[in-house]
């Protein structure tokens, strides 16, 4: 036994010397990428460029006269580099998301090369793509930097400031927010290709959402250590503002909707008022019970009030639903739309109501898998109808946040980074929700 005890010791060894050795490569790499892009970025200011705002390569192609400018080359040859890191590195990441990241970015390079782009029709790209870069500068040093020091807590804070600068504001201010170089770019190389243009939109799509999930873990981080033992990180906290919250909703739409009178909205309007009373019964009636202090911990399958609960959940449905109805009335589409939608709505519905029925009749039911149901035709039938919205509105000014929106809440839920206030945080996003249907609805 004691031989074979001292084998497995000596590969388990043996494992984490290899796994630090390979952490050590990746981690030089990265930096190396990271101060190269930064050199990029400083040479595209000296030459006179703005870092602040999002290139135009038709301005550039004009003021060169289709030559290729000094400053794009260095985002060039530093682009093969990462290429050629991200194609080796990726069978020695660990975790999906840097996965993930390495194939968005492989899907980038390969439609790239694919159609010859040249360094000036592609360099909005290589230059948001590498201008991300510049925060893992900070990201490999806090490997470096002694845990519990003033210069760890300086450079996390670091990270987190440059995250959110370059990958989260710029990344959708140079890739998304009236820029069309995008959708010029597909339609120059491949108008009727829709397998290799949805490499390239998949890629950057994914590239953004992977770094939304990042934030919200740094933001989960970064709250954990401010606030999550707290008076604010609370139950009752949450459950009272979140009676309340909703009901902004309601003057909200009624301000957007002021705007150009239609008839139809008021579909949408009655939704959202039913889902405001029904959302501040359900959460009212739970902080009513903790300030009573007949409960302490709130659990969802053990302390909520049956009745508000399903008033709730189809309420949602109907708000969801209604503003289906809003968006597709005056299109041609809006029978066969609005009767499958309905349908399966209703359907999923009658589920929520058997779900509930099965936890109070069956002592056997696992309250785990309660929630997973309850979740799943709870989402499903509301995210067919976001999707549907987002087919029918054809403002990319409105359509592309929107979608960004509606991840951020999905993410919310993956990540929980408020902790206890995170569904504070779901309300406050669907208010911000609340405005792009009224966008796409016509408001």
């Amino acid at each position: 036994m004691v031989p074979m005890l001292d084998t497995i010791i000596k590969y388990k060894l043996a494992d984490v010397k290899v796994d630090n050795i390979i952490l050590n490569i990746q981690n030089i790499a990265l930096f190396g990428i990271s101060l190269s892009a930064l050199y990029c970025c400083i040479n595209y200011a000296i030459s006179g460029q703005s870092i602040f705002t999002p290139p135009i390569v038709s301005d550039i192609l004009n003021d060169y006269h289709g030559t290729t400018p000094s400053f794009v080359k260095p985002f060039y040859n530093l682009l093969y580099f990462v290429q050629i890191h991200v194609v080796f590195d990726i069978f020695f990441v660990k975790s999906t998301d840097v996965f993930l990241h390495h194939l968005c970015v492989i899907g980038m390079s390969f439609y790239g090369r694919y159609n010859n782009i040249t360094p000036v029709n592609g360099f909005l790209f290589s230059f948001s793509l590498l201008k991300t870069e510049v925060s893992s500068i900070f990201l490999v040093l806090k490997y470096w930097i002694p845990e519990n020091t003033i210069a760890y807590t300086i450079n996390g804070l670091l990270l987190y400031t440059s995250f959110f600068k370059f990958r989260i504001v710029d990344g959708y201010n140079e890739m998304f927010k009236g820029n069309y170089a995008f959708d010029e770019l597909i339609n120059k190389y491949t108008p009727t290709n829709p397998v290799l243009s949805g490499v390239l939109y998949v890629s950057i799509y994914g590239l953004y959402i992977l770094n939304l999930y990042w934030f919200l873990i740094m933001t989960k981080v970064l709250y954990k250590t401010i606030f999550k033992n707290t008076f604010i990180n609370t139950e009752k906290m949450c459950q009272y503002i979140c009676s309340y919250i909703y009901y902004l909703n309601i003057p909200l739409a009624v301000y957007m909707y002021s705007y150009k009178k239609q008839e139809h909205y008021i579909f949408d309007m009655i939704g959202i008022v039913m889902l405001s009373v029904a959302s501040y019964m359900f959460h009212y009636d739970i902080y009513k019970k903790i300030t009573m202090k007949r409960i302490e911990n709130y659990v969802l399958e053990e302390n909520m009030n049956y009745v508000y609960f399903l008033n709730d959940c189809i309420c949602i449905h109907i708000r969801s639903f209604l503003a289906l109805v809003t968006n597709y009335y005056t299109t041609s589409y809006f029978y066969p739309v609005v009767t499958v939608c309905g349908i399966f709505q209703i359907g999923c519905i009658y589920s929520s109501i058997m779900n509930v029925i099965d936890l109070l009749s069956n002592r056997t039911y696992k309250k785990s898998d309660f929630l997973k149901i309850h979740y799943v035709f709870t989402f499903l039938p509301v995210g067919i109808d976001i999707l549907m919205t987002f087919i029918e509105t054809k403002s990319m000014e409105i359509s592309v946040p929107f979608f960004i929106i509606n991840i951020i809440v999905v993410l919310l839920f993956v990540v929980d980074p408020f902790y206890k206030l995170t569904h504070v945080a779901f309300h406050i996003m669907m208010l911000v929700h609340t405005y792009y249907v009224c966008l796409a609805n016509g408001a």
